[in-house]
């Protein structure tokens, strides 16, 4: 005789296999963030009260560091060269 899973064990499971499938993001946000703790935790905070996945997450991060760097010039005076060159070191 097969038992019923219960109503806890159902929401368990499905809480697993969703965390798996988010491994391979969480891990790209890790390497996009180079590892930086307080980056790391202010990016889970985030997700956690947006309530958003973490290639969510990574598409508005990217979003708003383009427009950031585009802004670069203006935000702190150096010509966007120099904005290339130091990204290119990165």
């Amino acid at each position: 005789m097969e038992k019923n899973l219960s109503p806890e064990w159902a929401k368990e499971i499905s809480y697993t296999a969703d965390i798996k499938k988010q491994i391979p993001a969480s891990e790209k946000l890790a390497q996009t963030l180079d590892g930086l703790p307080v980056a790391l935790e202010q990016a889970a905070a985030y997700i956690k009260r947006s309530r958003i996945s973490f290639d969510q997450y990574l598409e508005e991060f990217q979003i708003s560091r383009t427009k950031t760097l585009e802004r670069y010039e203006e935000l702190v005076n150096y010509p966007s060269s120099a904005v290339n060159i130091l990204l290119l070191e990165l």
